[in-house]
């Protein structure tokens, strides 16, 4: 294997129904995370229509931030992660130097 979207790919065929990600309230099975990770790299795919650049990632720590990260990377882009819970200068100056494309 390569890269970690051919683990997520094999687990997924392996395991479809065993929880990869959970947290207090949301459990997130292998099947259900390729299939989310898919769907939003198409949606970035489309949206920008670039490959190799930022994609800011703005989420509370939860298992969907796994499903976005792995989506940016679906679509052939990189992600920064933003917690949400950053001051917002800190936020603006991360944006006015990665210059985001989503």
């Amino acid at each position: 294997m390569k890269n970690v979207l051919e683990f997520l790919e094999s687990d997924a065929e392996k395991f479809p129904d065993k929880v990869a990600f959970k947290d207090e309230n949301t459990a997130v099975t292998y099947n259900e995370l390729l299939c989310q990770t898919r769907s939003i790299g198409t949606y970035i795919s489309r949206l920008v229509n670039k490959r190799n650049s930022p994609v800011a990632v703005y989420l509370d720590k939860s298992p969907k931030v796994i499903s976005a990260m792995l989506g940016v990377v679906y679509s052939g882009n990189f992600y920064v992660i933003i917690d949400s819970e950053m001051p917002c200068e800190r936020i603006n100056k991360i944006f006015s130097t990665l210059h985001p494309c989503a």
